[in-house]
């Protein structure tokens, strides 16, 4: 998010000068639990921990009382940006099932190519895709937790040769080196993982089922992503109005509470499918229910609502909460 001026925004790694709002998504439900807005130099995991918590709180609040007393958990996924210990223990201390995306580092790279080929199981809905539990835990971490690998098949001639390309990076550098050389026809691109949630069978084997469920619900944190894009682009999330720091909170909960609006509008109306399947983004929900031409007329002492013959979403959304009950 842009702001030429103004107190609490800073420049960002690419030289603009930034806000950043840090969220937590219900991801299911698509509406927002918890808020900061930093600046753009500022390290996310500095006040993770506080968001979690917060995060955590509302969403237990807006619970019944029937779904807190059940078995399932409450899970959070959080990319590599937040790779620190501080919000695993948070998470974990909150009854939490987690799963934070594993910065790359030497370490990592060696326990992933300590693992034999026939342990890694095919992934779910991916080619060419692998995962298996790899013996990586640094310190200071909760003690239950596991390490996933996952490891996608890519042809050499594939690998770019632009040193900027993010795929490189998944790329181990030993494997990499002799893509680029002409020397093998294929590399392995890997995304860690350290989670909490149980991959094992009770005898302490990895079960394969769990462990690719595991892996699959991790990688759908894009719907989160895709959340905060539409409040970016369609709730005018992307640019602060101000040089105060509090105008801009405001107009950052404004924008939240225009996604948290379109999420509530699509889930009583069934136009979500739920897990935000079919779910339209807030510009599409704008062109097709909000910017709608309609007269009001009253036929025999009624007042009835005349949209234009055209298709829209207006004649589907408005009976369907019409239906609902009061109260």
């Amino acid at each position: 998010m842009r702001a030429d001026q103004g107190r609490g925004a800073a420049h960002n790694y690419q030289g603009q000068r930034t806000h950043r709002a840090d969220i937590v998504l219900w991801a299911e439900l698509g509406v927002p639990l918890a808020a900061d807005l930093l600046a753009g130099d500022d390290d996310p995991r500095s006040s993770v921990v506080a968001l979690i918590k917060r995060a955590h709180t509302n969403l237990i609040s807006a619970l019944p009382d029937v779904a807190t007393g059940t078995a399932a958990k409450l899970a959070l996924r959080m990319d590599a940006g937040y790779f620190a210990a501080d919000a695993a223990i948070a998470a974990a201390g909150l009854g939490i099932e987690f799963a934070i995306g594993v910065k790359r580092n030497q370490a990592v790279w060696r326990a992933a190519a300590a693992v034999p080929d026939h342990e890694y199981v095919p992934v779910i809905g991916m080619d060419h895709t692998e995962v298996a539990v790899i013996p990586y835990a640094p310190k200071g971490w909760p003690k239950q937790i596991v390490c996933l690998a996952r490891r996608t098949r890519i042809r050499a001639e594939a690998v770019s040769r632009d040193p900027r390309a993010r795929k490189r990076r998944t790329i181990p550098t030993d494997q990499l080196a002799l893509a680029l050389d002409g020397q093998v026809d294929h590399v392995y691109g890997y995304s860690l993982i350290l989670t909490n949630k149980t991959v094992h069978t009770c005898d302490g084997g990895v079960d394969p089922e769990l462990l690719a469920e595991a892996e699959h619900w991790y990688r759908h944190r894009t719907d989160i992503e895709s959340l905060n894009k539409d409040g970016k682009h369609g709730a005018a999330l992307r640019h602060m109005p101000s040089a105060n720091q509090t105008v801009n909170k405001v107009w950052m909960w404004a924008a939240l509470l225009a996604t948290a609006i379109s999420a509530w509008i699509q889930e009583l109306s069934g136009i979500d499918r739920g897990n935000g399947r079919g779910r339209r983004t807030i510009a599409r929900l704008r062109r097709e229910l909000i910017n709608i031409p309609a007269r009001v007329i009253h036929p025999a002492r009624t007042t009835v609502l005349r949209p234009p013959p055209s298709p829209n979403l207006l004649g589907v959304i408005l009976p369907r909460l019409q239906a609902l009950p009061t109260g």
